[in-house]
């Protein structure tokens, strides 16, 4: 259900991109009405049907009328701070207008499924010049290790207060909160989603720092992985209208599903393997890539009359084989390879029997 709360920045965006203007709150007010009347659509069918109405499967029974979908929490009262510090990033303060052409710095959707990559950008300038810094003013400060686990209790600590900030709600029927960070797509990120995300890169940082080859920070992941998907994950759903208990849960959550994957990957695929290798050269481009080809594989089999589930693995098929051929025939080991990834370092060279055998003296 939440699926259906779309962000209105994006909204007002693809609006704009349609009809070539701004668009007015009377379009607006009648999309609202649109996902208002949607929901309960949706609402009604998993009350009376459950979800395989949803995905092309027939009930046994008759459908009965739809049933209104049940009231969603009302979030708790948001402290004063929040609801103003929300308000002013989606201000008119914000609002860039160039060449008849306006963007709001910190809401519209401008880099769309590449925020996450403008935000790394962000994130390695600051880093150079923290560094940069630092090395000038403090030289010892520059080479030191902290160790990982008060690094790690810090950067826990230091997480609280922007996932506190997140899925603050800006609309009338808006959840009341959602799992996972915000995401930030505009010209400028969102400070608190910067900070998040910080967090995690700046300890990073110092987990590189400390070499960590043999993954003991995550050597507990048989007992990290099922209490965070087992305990702190459905327990972050049923607080989600309660943000000071839910922030805490859902750090929690995210640090010991990320420690705990660390330790299951060095655990399972600590070996060589060309083919792992491949996928995980080749990850780069399928993400920079995929969204075009999946838009237009959706139009193809939009009205194929097919189980959804039947549409979107043969989507997800036929994409991934056809974005790692793009990589194979275009990027890997080509100019825009080595400008995503880096080149390939040569490979050493494997020397004969005869050169391997000793001479004789």
């Amino acid at each position: 259900m939440m699926a259906t709360f779309a962000d209105p920045a994006l909204t007002k965006g693809i609006l704009r991109a349609v009809k070539g203007s701004e668009p007015d709150e009377a379009e607006m007010a009648a999309i609202d009405k649109g996902r208002g009347e949607v929901r309960t659509y949706l609402g009604g069918k998993m009350a009376t049907s459950g979800l395989a109405s949803l995905f092309g499967g027939k009930p046994k029974e008759k459908d009965p009328a739809p049933a209104t979908p049940p009231p969603i929490a009302k979030p708790g009262p948001l402290p004063a701070w929040l609801t103003s510090y929300t308000r002013a990033l989606a201000s008119d303060r914000y609002r860039l207008s160039i060449g008849g052409t306006t963007w709001q710095l910190f809401e519209d959707a401008t880099f769309t499924y590449l925020w996450f990559l403008w935000i790394l950008c962000w994130l390695v300038v600051l880093f150079s010049l923290i560094r940069a810094s630092t090395g000038w003013i403090f030289p010892t400060l520059a080479t030191w290790t902290p160790p990982l686990g008060p690094s790690l209790a810090v950067a826990m600590a230091l997480t609280l207060l922007p996932q506190f900030c997140m899925a603050v709600p800006v609309f009338p029927g808006a959840p009341p909160g959602i799992i996972g960070p915000d995401t930030a797509m505009g010209i400028l990120p969102k400070p608190h989603v910067l900070a998040y995300y910080a967090v995690f890169f700046l300890f990073g940082v110092v987990y590189f720092r400390n070499h960590d080859t043999t993954a003991r920070l995550g050597s507990r992941w048989k007992l990290s992985l099922p209490l965070a998907l087992l305990v702190l994950l459905p327990a972050a759903f049923h607080t989600l209208d309660n943000r000071l208990l839910n922030a805490p849960i859902q750090v929690a959550y995210t640090w010991l599903m990320s420690l705990g994957m660390i330790g299951l990957f060095h655990a399972v695929l600590n070996r060589p393997s060309p083919a792992i290798r491949y996928l995980s050269d080749s990850s780069y481009w399928l993400y920079l890539a995929h969204l075009p080809l999946v838009i237009a594989l959706q139009a193809w089999v939009s009205d194929w009359p097919l189980p959804a589930w039947i549409k979107f693995l043969l989507m997800l098929t036929l994409s991934t084989a056809l974005l790692l051929a793009t990589y194979q025939l275009l990027v890997r080991d080509k100019p825009l390879g080595w400008l995503l990834n880096g080149r390939q370092a040569p490979k050493p060279k494997t020397l004969s029997a005869q050169e391997t055998s000793p001479k004789p003296t």
